[in-house]
């Protein structure tokens, strides 16, 4: 695992872009020009010894990008560009080895020249980018829970900035907000699908049957809505699925599905079928399990089934069983269950924050002050 980077949701790797150096992105800020005065009859200087301001943060990016032919590179240059030509400021993460991520909202501050060379069958490029965090200094909060509070007092303004969306703090701050779910295209890695909802029954039909809707962004999918952790009946409710031309990028791959399950009268069948092919697991009390041997049984358990989805994953029970925590990854191998990155939300907090008092929220404070 190495460094991901991302800007307004999108990782670089969905542009193609690659970085192969980076500047002043954990720097110590450069000072403000303090005030002072000389005086004649004395040596030396008298200067304002209160506490530095800093100025603005200034960082540079030398990143690379690969296409099979020059109009293909231009377009992902170009694509990958805009997002910085955006109004307000623009958010950029930089994940560093799977550890606490580095949140900035910035400005672009100089012009970018893309460089091309031709090698062996492929167009190469190089490029520059300069941006800039207008406000520096900031206290860095993380949350998975669907609403945020949070509430201080600071005798100055602050910015709020959520999902990089930017809010005004005032004197008193007695914040509430509705997240929803963040954007997220391109992330890197195995997974494909995952939710942290425990959700009930599906809005729409008022049914115990799940259904996870993905959408095809050319790179990977994303979690776009997801509904129940119950299949009841013997129906062909179908999670996850793939739908003939419309989630292509599931078909003919190799994908390990992981859930987790359990059922108050555990069925004798209780039965996963990859259609159209012969590829059968029977996790109920009478079957051989998945591919663990594991079954249904009145508590919680995790089951895992490999396989290579031809047209669709399909669940069929005889009686209620409860289900949540789906995960899909390509390849044989499951991970530990974790959050969906669009379930994660980041919020700063710019300004004065030494200043602050009486700080309090639900959220995670990920970074004090930096």
């Amino acid at each position: 695992m190495g460094l991901k980077w991302s800007i307004n949701g999108k990782y670089f790797k969905f542009f193609g872009v690659r970085v192969s150096n980076s500047k002043g992105l954990i720097d110590k800020l450069k000072p403000r020009e303090r005030q002072s005065y000389v005086w004649a009859e004395y040596h030396g200087k008298q200067i304002d010894l209160s506490a530095p301001r800093y100025e603005a943060r200034d960082m540079v990016l030398s990143c690379w990008i690969v296409a099979d032919n020059a109009e293909a590179l231009t377009k992902q240059y170009n694509s990958f560009m805009a997002e910085f030509d955006k109004s307000g400021t623009q958010r950029f993460l930089v994940e560093p080895f799977g550890k606490a991520p580095y949140i900035y909202d910035v400005i672009l501050t100089d012009k970018s020249e893309l460089d091309k060379e031709f090698c062996d069958g492929e167009m190469f490029g190089t490029f520059n980018i300069t941006i800039q965090e207008p406000n520096p200094i900031k206290r860095v909060l993380y949350t998975v829970n669907p609403q945020l509070t949070i509430s201080y007092n600071s005798p100055t303004e602050t910015d709020i900035i959520i999902d990089g969306v930017k809010y005004q703090g005032n004197e008193l701050v007695n914040f509430t907000k509705d997240l929803g779910s963040r954007d997220v295209v391109g992330s890197t890695g195995n997974l494909l699908i995952n939710s942290s909802c425990l959700g009930g029954k599906h809005p729409a039909t008022n049914l115990y049957n799940s259904e996870i809707v993905i959408q095809n962004d050319g790179v990977f999918p994303t979690v776009k809505s997801f509904y129940s952790v119950a299949i009841q009946g013997t129906g062909d409710f179908k999670m996850p699925y793939v739908e003939a031309g419309r989630y292509l990028f599931l078909r003919n791959k190799q994908i390990t599905l992981s859930f987790y399950a359990r059922s108050n009268y555990p069925p004798s069948s209780y039965r996963v079928t990859n259609q159209l092919t012969d590829d059968s697991w029977n996790i109920g009390t009478s079957g051989n399990g998945d591919k663990n041997g594991k079954k249904l049984t009145t508590t919680w358990q995790r089951f895992e089934i490999t396989c290579i989805p031809v047209w669709g994953i399909v669940f069929e029970a005889s009686n209620l069983v409860s289900f949540s925590a789906p995960q899909v990854e390509l390849g044989n191998k499951s991970t530990a269950w974790s959050v969906a990155e669009n379930d994660k939300h980041y919020i700063v907090i710019a300004g004065n924050i030494e200043d602050i008092t009486n700080f309090t929220t639900n959220a995670e404070v990920l970074w004090e002050k930096i």
